[in-house]
């Protein structure tokens, strides 16, 4: 589910999404040559997550007739190495990105999220607050 959120479109029915078109967009705007580059790692990147979003669309999003009749003919199977073979192609495009503007990769495959995306952006907004609070002097900094 999250392979099919993270490769959709740019825009749905007029709305912005928070996908990896939408960055490569982006970088198509700021940055025409390298995008001619990441473009090419995004479409495969997609095309190896349509079988996931087939799934989606038929089983998930728009309960299909004759997938919720029984009918299993028309999904594609989806197997835990196409999942993981899609997870490593991200990886490699979200790196290619980080790399071009900032010389680094990031170890994505050594990160686990626990809880959902509310869980994350509390624990984010609880350290920017901690960083304000820190930056006007109500902690005082820690020495190592």
């Amino acid at each position: 589910m999250t392979l099919s959120k993270l490769t959709d479109a740019a825009s749905t029915c007029g709305n912005d999404n928070l996908s990896l078109e939408q960055v490569q967009l982006r970088i198509s705007t700021q940055d025409p040559e390298f995008a001619v580059i990441s473009e090419s790692a995004l479409k495969c990147l997609q095309a190896m997550c349509t079988p996931f979003r087939t799934r989606r669309h038929k089983r998930i999003a728009h309960f299909d007739l004759p997938t919720c009749l029984g009918s299993s003919e028309n999904l594609p199977l989806v197997s835990r190495t196409m999942v993981e073979d899609a997870l490593l192609k991200a990886r490699e495009y979200m790196n290619l990105i980080q790399r071009h503007y900032e010389d680094v990769d990031t170890a994505y495959e050594h990160f686990t999220m626990i809880g959902d995306g509310e869980a994350l952006a509390s624990m984010l907004q609880d350290g920017l607050s901690y960083r304000a609070l820190k930056k006007i002097g109500v902690f005082a900094a820690t020495s190592g």
